[in-house]
């Protein structure tokens, strides 16, 4: 779904960073954030990086393009890195925000948020989506698509019995994935 919706990003004119490991530090994180916008900075500052973050989005804001930050796996973002996150939403307009921003992570991620130390930033939530788990019939469509993809077009490898079994252990875990849309 990520990729998707980075390829919809990308042919709508939409620029996007996409952090799909999220066990970083503050630097790290800025650092692989201006390098994902092509932002060239000269100095590990903070402040500096912000200055040129702002910078490229108010510019991207004056010709009426929008900026998308998404994080996977953001259940594992440290509380210092989701509370620099926040303060991304802080770069704004007087009307807009300057950045979207997009966490997607596992269940552990609403926990994680309505932890006392993460309240500013739950305030900030504007949406919440969970995706349920597949259905038995997208279980055997999803098997067929991810095996027609690796080169085997006529699924002969597991038996009608056996993607049932692996639908089953799926519905038995929470597979609900959270996309957090921050505001």
């Amino acid at each position: 779904l990520i990729s998707a919706l980075l390829d919809t990003l990308e042919r709508t004119g939409i620029l996007s960073a996409f952090v799909f490991n999220p066990v970083l530090s503050t630097t790290e994180f800025f650092e692989y954030l201006l390098a994902d916008l092509n932002l060239k900075c000269d100095t590990r500052s903070k402040s500096q990086v912000l200055i040129k973050l702002n910078s490229l989005l108010l510019e991207r804001y004056r010709t009426g393009q929008a900026t998308v930050l998404i994080v996977d796996e953001a259940q594992n973002l440290s509380t210092e890195l989701l509370e620099e996150i926040r303060l991304l939403t802080n770069l704004e307009t007087a009307s807009e925000k300057l950045l979207q921003i997009v966490l997607v992570g596992q269940p552990e991620l609403s926990l994680k948020l309505n932890s006392p130390e993460l309240r500013q930033l739950k305030q900030r939530v504007s949406l919440r989506c969970n995706l349920d788990p597949l259905t038995l019939f997208e279980t055997k469509e999803y098997i067929r698509t991810r095996l027609e993809i690796a080169g085997q077009p006529d699924q002969q490898i597991f038996l009608d019995s056996s993607i049932t079994e692996i639908y089953r252990f799926w519905g038995a875990i929470p597979l609900l994935i959270n996309s957090i849309c921050i505001n």
